[in-house]
């Protein structure tokens, strides 16, 4: 499928970018069909590396509330609450944590980068739509989203409120499906070193920083407080963006920078790498 990932992913992001600056419907119904296309290729592909179990982490819920907000609640302020909070805060530094990279000729890297970014992007767009686009466009806008305009930091506001309870809600919904999940009906797997889950991969950095103890006592617990350290800690970043549009749009820039930055360096890393092996084959062949 790599074979053709770089022409395909150029294409894809032009198209995007096209688009998310002149024409929000047709960007968000791209932005539907690429991300049920890009999960159904996850899918598949980690049915065949033994990795289903990351599909039961947060990005993928995260992904799946903000496709029922396009399709189907509109106009629902407690689930936009939930998607903008989250997509905005603890699924985008999943970016940095996971160090993901936008490798155009890698499908994997690609979509990785896709499901922890796109997201934050999308909803940037229908937040600031009354700023980004003119009359005209928004006039032609089939979604029924409601109307944030004019709406301001207000801490008694129910809005203001529903950023915080709603959110909240989601995540502890995730943390005890997760757990009931990997502790009860995966068991079997969680424990086998064949398949890989995220769990794996906190386990693995667990035992590199030495912060959480021994890694294989109660892993999924541990794991879990590790996760919603990450979203209270981005819980005012996501608050704050959701009222000022300059601080969500600078947000998106660094995001953007830093996938940039993370590709270069771990290009430049591969690129010495292959050097000091071609050295090396050379400084053998010439004894």
């Amino acid at each position: 499928m790599d074979q053709y990932a770089f022409a395909r992913s150029i294409t894809i992001f032009c198209f995007l970018g096209f688009f998310l600056g002149n024409n929000l419907q047709i960007f968000l119904w791209l932005f539907i069909y690429l991300t049920f296309y890009l999960i159904a290729y996850r899918v598949i592909r980690f049915w065949t590396k033994r990795y289903l179990l990351y599909l039961l982490e947060f990005c993928y819920l995260g992904n799946a509330v903000l496709l029922a907000f396009l399709l189907k609640y509109n106009q629902s302020q407690e689930v936009f609450s939930i998607t903008f909070i989250c997509n905005t805060g603890i699924m985008t530094i999943a970016v940095i944590v996971f160090n993901n990279q936008t490798q155009f000729n890698s499908t994997d890297h690609l979509t990785s980068s896709w499901i922890h970014t796109l997201p934050l992007i999308t909803n940037w767009a229908i937040r600031w739509r009354h700023i980004i686009y003119s009359e005209e466009v928004l006039k032609k806008l089939s979604f029924e989203f409601n109307d944030y305009s004019k709406i301001k930091f207000d801490l008694k506001h129910e809005i203001f409120i529903g950023l915080f309870k709603y959110p909240v809600l989601f995540w502890c919904f995730w943390a005890v499906t997760y757990l009931v999940a990997m502790g009860v009906f995966f068991r079997g797997l969680n424990e086998n070193p064949k398949f890989c889950s995220g769990l794996t991969d906190f386990k693995d950095f667990a035992k590199n920083t030495k912060i959480f103890g021994d890694s294989n006592k109660f892993t999924i617990l541990k794991y879990l407080l590790q996760h919603f350290a990450f979203f209270v800690l981005m819980f005012p970043l996501s608050i704050w963006s959701f009222y000022n549009f300059y601080v969500n749009t600078l947000f998106i820039i660094f995001i953007i920078l830093f996938l940039g930055w993370n590709t270069a360096r771990n290009n430049i890393k591969h690129m010495n790498k292959q050097k000091s092996k071609t050295e090396n084959l050379l400084h053998e062949e010439l004894k």
